[in-house]
């Protein structure tokens, strides 16, 4: 396709084991974006180069079509 220039997403397999993750904490029903956002302050993983923060887990849930409340 000449002059069309797309983009192409590439997975990473330890950041999509880290949304997975996510993901799979929120479907459990006693799960917090509190205690998600917790964990990961707790392993002192960063998002974007800052500490997880709720507002950010809305906006990953909300993206990905799930209802985040």
């Amino acid at each position: 396709m000449e002059g069309i220039h797309t983009k192409k997403l590439v997975e990473e397999p330890g950041e999509a084991a880290i949304v997975r993750e996510i993901f799979d904490m929120y479907e459990q029903p006693d799960t917090s974006y509190g205690d998600i956002t917790r964990y990961y302050a707790e392993k002192g993983v960063q998002f974007y180069g800052k500490e997880l923060i709720r507002s950010m887990l809305a906006q990953l849930f909300e993206k990905s079509g799930i209802c985040a409340g």
